[in-house]
């Protein structure tokens, strides 16, 4: 049985007792039961995953002699009434459902000729997303390529690297470039003689030469020099480097659904983020979303100079 709102959802697998979301992760949560024709689901958890609240109200006998019924209201913060008076002026329509509940119609025969409607899960095969990672540490760049490799053999990324990642790890630049991943030059001045020093770092390392850069607080200064050298500055759409105050759920609502759309994520290589990305990139795999790898050939995303719209900063 399957519960949903718009793309987010949870799957009771009764017969096979277990719970799950739409991608098929298992959820820690109670399964749904089975009496009879019914299924009961427990509604603490589906209130808490799809944010509403609810209340039970005690019917009156005035309104359904001897029923001893509860009312079950899932109520919307925008919206304010009050419990009585609501139940008063729909008593005739509680009380039919008072009598359907308990009283169910039987169940129409199922037509022999027509089958039953599939559900149809809205896919993106022509938005193009483009992933890239910066601060990243010799763990979890390696997580990071196990991840988009068990997701799907065709997704790349790209890791903008500083000085002292080549330095630390030349052999990870190598493994990156090897994996099929674009590498580009992370400018925390901006500067050609920074991208040049990188650049020959790099270099010497992997034996790659990059025309990619990206930066932060450079990002002005960083895309300035990109412009007047021949480089590609490479920025972002959206930009999370800190995700404490940001969900799984939050970043994929941010992946666009427009036909033709093109979006550029950058990440910081932290350990939160390694947490969340097996769920984000397993909903791009999901809903078919194209997930491209930073070509020369391919006009770059450059968002902000700076972050693009971080949600965290949003918050601030």
């Amino acid at each position: 049985m399957r519960v949903y709102v718009g793309r987010q959802g949870v799957d009771f697998r009764i017969d096979e007792n277990r719970v799950t979301d739409l991608y098929g992760n298992d959820l820690e949560w109670p399964n749904a039961r089975r009496v009879g024709d019914r299924v009961y689901v427990p509604l603490s958890q589906l209130s808490t995953f799809f944010r509403f609240s609810w209340e039970l109200t005690t019917i009156s006998e005035n309104i359904i002699p001897g029923g001893h019924m509860r009312l079950l209201r899932l109520r919307d913060e925008n919206a304010i009434f009050n419990t009585p008076t609501l139940v008063g002026i729909n008593s005739a329509s509680v009380r039919q459902m008072y009598n359907a509940f308990f009283h169910p119609p039987p169940p129409m025969p199922p037509d022999p000729g027509e089958d039953p409607p599939e559900e149809i899960i809205p896919t993106f095969p022509d938005v193009s997303v483009y992933l890239s990672f910066f601060y990243f540490n010799n763990g979890s760049a390696e997580r990071i390529m196990d991840i988009l490799g068990d997701a799907s053999p065709d997704y790349r990324a790209a890791f903008f690297v500083r000085a002292c990642e080549i330095l630390e790890n030349p052999g990870l630049m190598r493994k990156i470039h090897g994996n099929g991943h674009t590498l580009g030059i992370w400018l925390e001045e901006g500067s050609v003689e920074e991208y040049r020093s990188i650049s020959a770092l790099l270099f010497e390392a992997a034996k790659v030469r990059t025309i990619f850069v990206s930066a932060y607080e450079a990002g002005e200064d960083a895309f300035q020099m990109a412009e007047n050298n021949g480089l590609i500055f490479w920025g972002a759409t959206e930009s999370f480097y800190d995700f404490t105050y940001v969900t799984e759920t939050e970043i994929t609502e941010t992946f666009p659904v427009e036909s033709g759309a093109r979006s550029s994520y950058r990440f910081a290589g932290t350990d939160d983020l390694i947490y969340m990305l097996p769920d984000i990139i397993e909903f791009l795999y999901t809903f078919e979303y194209s997930v491209e790898r930073m070509f020369e050939t391919v006009e770059p995303i450059v968002g902000d100079l700076n972050w693009g719209r971080n949600l965290h900063e949003d918050e601030e």
